[in-house]
């Protein structure tokens, strides 16, 4: 177990300088992200659409808890958007451009590249077996990494915890301080989460692992200001476990 989480740390560690390295050769600045009116812009006023689709999202998992289960590509989809309808409804209000969470073609190509490196990093530090990759269904395995993981899954709490809060916190608090608490915002939501799925039992194994991952993703936003290259490190991560298993 401890090796586990020294190798988690260690490959957080990796990405960092893998990332910095990748930015500084192909001179990749991401633009800075402005507001024409940011008087709506206070820590309750961003955090608030935040809590509320969390709460949709435990409401919306009580009520379909059996459809989970049998891993319903429809129940999963409606999830997603119902957790980001008040993020999307808020900045509609606000006037708020896509380019403001992330949404850009700034340096798509290249951002693209990183996503991939590091995510391909990730799963071969990680879980070097690569068993999946032997599989003959890849119908099934692009329908649950690029559809499951990373359109819905990955991009969508990106949207939300990277693009939307940490964007607006930093603008608010400041680069560190902004990075720093949506980072344990995003974690606090996630460490909920986590007890539900897994237990009490299993909640510092999943807190370890799950600092320094958000760490690296706040920080990809942060240093590039796309959802591009944290989307696609986020989807391998949750994707990892797969990799060592069988899909049908």
């Amino acid at each position: 177990m401890v090796n586990g989480y020294i190798n988690i740390i260690s490959t957080a560690i990796i990405i960092f300088l893998i990332t910095n390295i990748f930015l500084r050769i192909f001179k990749i600045q991401g633009i800075e992200i402005e507001f024409k009116d940011n008087s709506h812009l206070k820590n309750w006023n961003v955090v608030l659409p935040v809590l509320i689709s969390i709460i949709f999202m435990n409401i919306y998992i009580i009520i379909f808890l059996d459809k989970f289960s049998n891993n319903n590509l429809m129940i999963n989809t409606t999830l997603q958007i119902v957790l980001c309808s008040p993020i999307v409804l808020t900045m509609i209000k606000n006037r708020e451009s896509l380019k403001s969470v992330g949404i850009t073609k700034n340096n798509i190509i290249k951002l693209t590249i990183l996503g991939f490196i590091i995510g391909s990093v990730y799963v071969l530090l990680n879980n070097p077996s690569l068993t999946l990759l032997k599989t003959s269904n890849y119908k099934k395995l692009i329908e649950y990494f690029v559809i499951r993981y990373m359109i819905l899954i990955a991009f969508s709490e990106e949207f939300i915890y990277r693009g939307y809060l940490q964007t607006r916190l930093i603008i608010i608090n400041g680069k560190k301080k902004g990075y720093l608490i949506s980072t344990l915002i995003s974690v606090l939501i996630h460490t909920t989460i986590n007890i539900k799925i897994y237990g009490i039992s299993m909640l510092p194994e999943k807190i370890i692992i799950l600092i320094p991952l958000t760490l690296v993703l706040g920080y990809l936003q942060m240093e590039t200001k796309s959802l591009i290259p944290g989307t696609i490190l986020h989807a391998f991560a949750d994707f990892c476990p797969f990799f060592s298993g069988t899909i049908y």
